[in-house]
């Protein structure tokens, strides 16, 4: 009975995720959309769908970090870098004997959301030219090029289970 009700309420959780999609941060149900989201991640079963969460939301960060900018709201734009940054910085895998085979099962997957990650950071930032977008623009280079670091040291953990065509588009990124 308990996992019906988990699988309810993640069914429930996101559609009630999906309908708040488009409210942005300023707005009245944006908190809502946020408590969503920390329940999203209370009720991953492992570790590593935890993992696979926080990645999928941070993306989510992202597009609302576009359409800020799109809207012309650098300000707030800028404040979700850095927010973004402040999630990615708690985005912490601890690997275990448990988690290790679903984490190996699963690695291409997290590695691949996340260069897909620094590939939107990367068009962000190479579409802040304005004077008045510079700020914001050294926020997010800074965001990719921590994060970029972070999955190098990670990924060399890992060496050889990686994919190689994954190891060179994030090496592409990286030159």
């Amino acid at each position: 009975n308990a996992d019906l009700l988990k699988d309810f309420m993640e069914e429930k959780i996101s559609l009630q995720l999906k309908d708040l999609a488009s409210f942005l941060p300023g707005e009245r149900l944006y908190a809502a959309k946020e408590v969503l989201q920390q329940v999203e991640i209370l009720l991953a079963g492992s570790e590593v769908e935890r993992a696979q969460v926080r990645l999928a939301q941070a993306e989510g960060k992202l597009l609302e970090i576009q359409e800020l900018i799109k809207n012309g709201k650098m300000s707030l734009a800028t404040t979700m870098v850095r927010n973004y940054s402040d999630q990615m910085e708690q985005f912490i895998l601890r690997i275990n004997k448990e988690n290790f085979e679903e984490l190996h099962d699963k690695l291409t997957a997290l590695v691949t959301q996340q260069v897909q990650q620094i590939k939107v950071l990367t068009a962000i930032e190479q579409s802040l030219k304005a004077d008045g977008q510079k700020e914001l623009r050294q926020e997010v280079r800074k965001v990719i090029q921590v994060t970029l670091r972070k999955l190098i040291i990670a990924l060399k953990q890992f060496s050889g289970t990686v994919p190689r065509q994954l190891v060179y588009q994030l090496k592409h990124i990286f030159d």
